[in-house]
């Protein structure tokens, strides 16, 4: 150890792929837990660190590596998971990518029962303050969190969390590509849950964090600040439901995903940039039938507040000019990249409705 980095091959991990560090990782972040003082935990190899120890706390939160309990009584302080070098993913939807080189956490497990079951997770101290919110922030920087096409858990389940930072990361489920991937099937299965029970939480994505092969990517919390969020296969991109959350994404990309955003409550967001990607089962290749495409923006009871700015592509064609597809969303003001609005071209609006969304076919006047 060397002030407060802890290297895990001096406490056991091996990172060879064939013996299970499960129990090793577990004691190392109980020992942590135990000193309440902030920690980097340092994975030296690529891996893969693999995880097939049993899932923990089954009536509770049900996770097989689980991050310590503190009370919002006690000192705050983070442990952050840390590989040895950025990883670099570009999904193709028309050849197969394999993993790129960098420290790889593994597991093999695709199935669990119990209670909100993840690979890494936890829940806040029994009769704690706050909806038992651990008073502990988690941080994942440079590495790539792997499990099993179509898993009924999530990756990473951060929800009782007081903060969370997500620095270089890749969370996938894929196959080799992105045409292959399996069907997610497990509706509460995300990539990513930020924190949501805790009052003042703190969310950051910093540089990047890219999602692909979930039935949801990321379930946004309150107070998310993402630089870049990259979400593939999933069958919802983005899902926002802390009441009255808050939330901005300076880009988010979701490509070959049945929705984009999804609103499930009273949510404020900015957008700086929606890039949106779906299949054209027309042009070059076969189109996977459950990947599509749905909506842009799904939002049923007009809880959505604030503004996105979206381009749209289609793949293997490119730009797909005034296309953005909306159930509900009346409350979002929400504008196509480089069309800038003026009172002329403003037609008037409905009682309620604050729309601005070019429609495909009339490519120079607002949807009302």
């Amino acid at each position: 150890m060397n002030g407060n980095i802890y290297d895990v091959s001096e406490y056991g991990l091996k990172g060879d792929g064939r013996t299970d560090d499960t129990a090793a990782l577990q004691a190392l972040i109980d020992k942590i837990g135990a000193e309440g003082r902030n920690a980097v935990i340092y994975f030296p190899l690529e891996g893969p660190y693999l995880f097939d120890g049993p899932f923990q706390d089954i009536e509770r939160s049900n996770c097989i590596i689980k991050f310590p309990s503190m009370a919002i009584t006690g000192r705050y302080y983070t442990i952050t998971l840390r590989g040895y070098s950025t990883p670099v993913y570009s999904p193709s939807a028309f050849s197969t990518q394999p993993l790129p080189s960098a420290t790889v956490l593994r597991t093999t497990r695709s199935q669990a029962g119990g209670q909100a079951p993840s690979f890494f997770g936890g829940i806040g101290p029994k009769g704690g303050d706050n909806y038992e919110c651990s008073y502990v922030g988690i941080g994942f920087e440079n590495l790539i969190v792997q499990v099993p096409p179509n898993p009924s858990f999530t990756a990473v389940n951060l929800d009782h969390y007081t903060a969370s930072c997500f620095r270089n990361v890749a969370v996938l489920a894929p196959s080799l590509s992105v045409t292959n991937t399996a069907e997610p099937t497990t509706e509460d299965s995300f990539g990513v849950i930020q924190p949501h029970f805790s009052s003042g939480v703190y969310q950051r994505v910093e540089e990047m964090l890219v999602i692909v092969g979930f039935y949801n990517g990321i379930r946004v919390g309150e107070n998310c600040c993402a630089e870049y969020i990259e979400i593939y296969s999933c069958r919802n991109a983005a899902v926002f439901d802390f009441s009255h959350g808050t939330s901005r994404m300076e880009r988010l990309t979701a490509g070959w995903c049945k929705c984009h955003m999804v609103f499930r409550d009273a949510h404020a967001t900015q957008i700086g940039l929606l890039n949106t990607e779906r299949w054209d089962p027309s042009v070059n290749g076969i189109q996977s039938a459950w990947y599509d495409f749905v909506a842009d923006v799904v939002d049923p009871m007009n809880q959505a507040r604030g503004d996105v700015t979206y381009q749209s592509a289609r793949a293997n064609v490119g730009y797909y000019p005034g296309q953005m597809a909306l159930q509900g969303g009346v409350n979002l003001n929400v504008r196509e990249l480089g069309q800038l609005w003026t009172a002329s071209e403003r037609k008037p609006e409905k009682p309620g409705d604050r729309r601005n969304v070019r429609t495909s076919g009339m490519p120079d006047e607002l949807n009302d």
